[in-house]
């Protein structure tokens, strides 16, 4: 959905010098928390299109500047491009280490899990279709030499299933 509102942080406020008036309203975030107000004032937001005055929020802990609803909503502010399409751009081509297997993160890593979670198991093995299992087993055996998953012949606690599907041009999704 988006913001209904507008807010600053405290750094940027202070950088544009802005006046700020007791906050007219009680501003909750997305999960229902109450944010702290230290006010508000109007602001010219201009861009290249338009220049509108608009209300903005600073709030305190707030680490980025965002845009509300009404702002992003206000027609000619802002350019909103949905897709780009070149017939002669190819990003492989152009960007081709991108592109290039898998790369790894240096380190050890570890997954902390909450201490309510409760692990999710299988008992009976997904059935592949047929049409698709010559093509699952070159995937699985691409990602085990890819280091992607490792064969594991224990029982354990954890265990997803595994969802094959056909993709145009005859390719797989897994």
């Amino acid at each position: 959905m988006g913001a209904d509102v507008s807010t600053l942080t405290v750094k940027t406020s202070s950088k544009l010098g802005l006046n700020l008036k007791e906050p007219d309203r009680h501003l909750s975030g997305a999960d229902g928390s109450r944010l702290k107000v230290l006010g508000f004032s109007k602001v010219n937001i201009e861009s290249s299109y338009r220049t509108t005055d608009a209300p903005v929020y600073v709030l305190k802990g707030s680490r980025c500047n965002l845009l509300g609803m009404t702002e992003l909503n206000n027609p000619n502010l802002l350019a909103v491009i949905n897709g780009m399409c070149s017939d002669n751009f190819d990003p492989i081509r152009k960007f081709p280490k991108v592109f290039e297997g898998l790369d790894t993160m240096p380190g050890m890593f570890s997954i902390s899990l909450r201490s309510e979670a409760e692990p999710v198991r299988l008992y009976s093995p997904r059935s592949i279709a047929a049409g698709l299992r010559s093509q699952a087993k070159k995937e699985l055996d691409k990602m085990l030499t890819d280091k992607v998953i490792e064969k594991v012949e224990i029982p354990t606690d954890w265990c997803s299933g595994l969802t094959i599907a056909p993709k145009s041009g005859g390719q797989i999704i897994m």
